[in-house]
């Protein structure tokens, strides 16, 4: 069993810098970068957890601790029409203890319906309970304009009330997200195409800066992502910005010191490599004909 934690949660006690890196490894018959592009059109059917970063607040606290098996491919895709229409698995509160809401744990009890309607992908969030009734949460909707740019998420279930309805701004290399009350939430940097940067600033009621989150993106290779322009699948929200795939992410925390500089109190790596298919695409699963 895997988990992953914001770094928030890896807090020490002491001012030095804690550094913790995780690294998954899988192999396929194709290790090697491919010398060419893929071949044959098809749509990935199963994806390893490991591959996926559900760390966003968009569904999930801040915080939140994410407990998988990383020797499993977790998340199972069904198409129509070359569309996705359902995704199977997700997480879910750990039960028992306190703080429900910051520790989960993949289950395949938990699956998202997806309905595309023109410019709107509606999610429809769904856990069979153990009684096996149906637990509904409230839909998450997702306007891409144009199959490519994300343009607003409204989520009426959102963790924080902030994130019920956030904006994308776009200009040159950067996309802008507003939350709920216009103020800027997020800043994702793009370079050649691909995602390499988020940052997230937080500030006092007053409007101080105390500390800044930021994700960096990092070893990606020239093969075309799977998951592009799916910002609705659950954990593939910061690879759906890339044309490209990334088998390293690090996450860095800093604080304002007394003099009002940021500086680097805790960093953590992850790196999830992956080989590739005999026609060339990344092995996040397995896949299928389209």
């Amino acid at each position: 069993m895997t988990t992953i934690q914001h770094p928030f949660s890896f807090w020490p006690t002491c001012p030095s810098i804690s550094i913790f890196i995780v690294t998954f490894l899988f192999s396929c018959s194709e290790a090697e970068l491919p010398d060419s592009l893929p071949t044959g059109e098809l749509l990935l059917s199963t994806c390893n957890t490991a591959h996926l970063l559900p760390d966003n607040p968009i569904r999930h606290f801040r915080n939140t601790e994410f407990h998988y098996s990383p020797n499993e491919p977790s998340f199972t895709y069904k198409y129509e029409n070359g569309d996705i229409i359902q995704v199977n698995g997700g997480f879910v509160p750990v039960v028992g203890g306190t703080n429900l809401n910051l520790r989960k744990i993949f289950t395949t009890a938990a699956y998202d319906s997806v309905v595309h309607q023109g410019n709107e992908i509606i999610l429809f969030p769904k856990i069979v309970m153990e009684d096996e009734a149906l637990f509904e949460m409230p839909p998450i909707i997702f306007n891409i304009e144009g199959d490519s740019a994300l343009k607003s998420i409204v989520n009426e279930g959102a963790p924080l009330p902030a994130y019920s309805e956030l904006s994308y701004t776009y200009e040159d290399e950067q996309i802008t997200e507003r939350d709920t009350d216009g103020n800027i939430s997020r800043i994702f940097f793009m370079k050649n195409d691909n995602l390499h940067k988020v940052v997230t600033d937080h500030f006092t009621l007053d409007g101080r800066l105390i500390s800044r989150s930021e994700i960096l993106f990092e070893n990606y290779d020239h093969q075309p992502n799977p998951f592009r322009h799916l910002f609705y699948v659950e954990g593939a929200f910061y690879r759906a910005f890339s044309k490209n795939n990334y088998s390293q992410f690090i996450m860095n925390e800093y604080q304002v010191n007394a003099e009002g500089a940021l500086t680097l109190y805790h960093t953590k790596t992850q790196s999830s490599e992956f080989g590739y298919n005999a026609q060339g695409w990344p092995a996040f699963g397995s896949y299928e004909n389209r």
